[in-house]
């Protein structure tokens, strides 16, 4: 514990995995030169994950992504450990990559979330490494907070995390912790504002003089209050908000808040987000459920059997059944028709989870409503223990049906396409073309039956250099406009040709450049989930060695699977 201006500063023992980059090498020289900084070198992942094994760090610093740099990630992880990469990703061409220059973007990033910090100017750099250090001091408060959080609200910390409605909590007066969406509605990384006062992203100052007495505030409905206010984004511009909020019971006796932030510049969409909000905010009976149901999402509880024990209102509007039916009613038959692929997928999922009630899944589930109407819905499952035993599955569900488009069966895909293509060629038009052929393929199959196939999209050039032909490209022939992927009677010739081996390559721009090619991206290990085969490694390694996207169908469980520089982005199970 050092000391600082007479306060104490609890001790960072930071392992810092250096490169010989003037950034790593600068940034650790400077660390090693602040109080309450404990700075450990070395220069190879391997090393570190010797050293991590023996001794105790709160955060690990390194940009290796080989083989031993993944395996240290993996031990961070399992460890709690956050590990985090520093790299100066400089756009202009031409100078060398290990010298700061003005005008360079140092990037921090984890597995979470990416911040950037310019650098305008040698002058600048202290101010930089200034800022670097706060928030690496934010990032190892992470594992508490995501402790304390669980502490309080039990299980569903990560089904909260990717709520779609923007959350944070305040142990008045600073924020304590906030969801991904609300971070990315502000303009910030999810921890460079924790421990931060919520004062400072008020911009008007009666907001702030109402937050300076927000403990004698009139209580709403169930304890929920509301106010409009004004947020401030990182980039200065300013957000009308809505917060619905309310006091918190906390074992230490503190003032804590959960708030929740819409976005009211929409009015119409908010006026119905609203109404469903107060109707399920009145249906409260526990802290667990009042969480669940103010994500605005369909929320479904069962035993390890499949029986429903309890449903929220957005359920019982879309299945067409009431709550107090719940006891009487399985999820076959109600959710999902009996015998169909969706029952076995559905089910498999609940034995998952109860069977492990510490494991997430997701799953994307084609049902039918009364009315034969046809609606997508994403599922995450969350097994519940009580008494160290598994005994409930909460299912948390969104409807991701794109009732916009032409195409029956389509799937939303703006909620995450941004985030997905951001620093791509790929034009978004193209990624739905390519996205919903996927789909196609994984529901319908090729007269019937199962197929596996993939798609690297983007980046065409390098993904063409690290493959090679395993068949005759049949689009060779074909001139340039009829190549291309949104062209009338591509999507049955795709579908037609997904049978035979090999995967296709297509440009940013839509044409398809190859069918029928082998991926050899090199000896490069990726961390997957198992079930996870040839193919999906293949693809998930290319598109760590290249600036393409990759979309895999698998041929033995309908599987999609979405991937983004190695990692898993989107896995819908049809």
């Amino acid at each position: 514990m050092s000391r600082i201006g007479g306060m104490p500063v609890q001790n960072m023992d930071i392992l810092l995995v250096d490169d010989r980059t003037d950034l790593l090498t600068l940034f650790g020289n400077y660390l090693s030169m602040q109080q309450g900084y404990s700075v450990e070198r070395v220069h190879s992942p391997g090393d570190g994950l010797d050293l991590a094994s023996t001794r105790s760090f709160g955060l690990i610093i390194s940009n290796d992504t080989g083989r031993d740099g993944m395996k240290l990630e993996t031990f961070a992880s399992s460890q709690d450990i956050p590990l985090v990469r520093l790299k100066n990703e400089r756009k202009r061409r031409g100078s060398a990559q290990f010298t700061l220059q003005a005008g360079d973007t140092v990037i921090l990033e984890d597995s979470h979330q990416r911040m950037e910090f310019p650098l305008q100017n040698s002058a600048g750099l202290q101010a930089l490494f200034l800022e670097l250090a706060r928030n690496l001091r934010q990032l190892m408060k992470i594992p508490k907070a995501r402790h304390d959080f669980n502490a309080t609200f039990g299980h569903p910390y990560d089904v909260i995390c990717s709520a779609p409605v923007a959350l944070c909590i305040l142990h008045y007066p600073d924020v304590s912790w906030m969801n991904e969406e609300m971070a990315h509605v502000l303009g910030y990384a999810p921890s460079s504002l924790v421990s931060q006062p919520f004062s400072s992203l008020l911009v008007h100052d009666d907001d702030r003089r109402w937050f300076r007495e927000l403990g004698v505030h009139t209580r709403g409905v169930a304890g929920w209050s509301q106010r409009e206010v004004v947020l401030k984004k990182r980039d200065g511009a300013a957000i009308p908000c809505r917060l619905t909020f309310r006091s918190l019971a906390h074992a230490s006796g503190d003032r804590h808040y959960i708030c929740v932030c819409e976005d009211i510049r929409c009015q119409q969409s908010l006026l119905d987000l609203k109404q469903s909000f107060a109707q399920r905010i009145e249906e409260i009976e526990n802290r667990y459920r009042r969480v669940l149901e103010s994500m605005g999402a369909i929320v479904i509880r069962t035993d390890t059997d499949g029986n429903i024990i309890y449903c929220n209102p957005a359920a019982e509007m879309m299945f067409g059944f009431r709550s107090s039916e719940g006891p009487e009613r399985n999820v076959v038959g109600t959710l999902v028709q009996a015998g169909s692929r969706a029952e076995r997928d559905f089910v498999a999922m609940i034995n998952g989870c109860s069977g492990n009630a510490d494991e997430c899944s997701v799953i994307a589930v084609d049902h039918i409503l009364p009315g034969m109407r046809h609606v997508c819905i994403a599922w995450k499952m969350v097994g519940i223990q009580r008494d160290g035993q598994a005994s409930d599955v909460v299912c948390v569900g969104e409807d991701i049906t794109d009732y916009s488009c032409q195409i029956p069966g389509g799937i939303r895909t703006e909620p995450w396409r941004s985030r997905l293509l951001k620093g791509t060629d790929i034009q978004k038009e193209v990624f739905d073309d390519v996205f919903h052929i996927c789909v196609e393929i994984s529901r319908e199959g090729w007269e019937g039956k199962r197929v596996g196939t993939s798609f690297l999209v983007g980046d065409a050039p390098a993904v063409i250099a690290r493959s090679q032909p395993l068949i005759i490209n049949s689009f060779d022939a074909m001139e340039r406009e009829r190549r291309f992927v949104g062209h009338p009677g591509n999507t049955t010739c795709i579908k037609n040709f997904a049978v035979l081996d090999g995967g296709f390559v297509i440009n940013g721009d839509g044409f398809i450049e190859a069918s029928g090619r082998q991926f050899l991206p090199g000896d490069i290990e990726v961390d997957l989930p198992p079930g996870y085969g040839t193919r999906h490694r293949s693809v998930a390694a290319m598109t760590m060695v290249t600036g393409a996207v990759g979309i895999v169908v698998s041929e033995t469980g309908g599987r999609l699977t979405v991937f983004r520089e190695g990692t898993i982005v989107k896995s819908l199970i049809f």
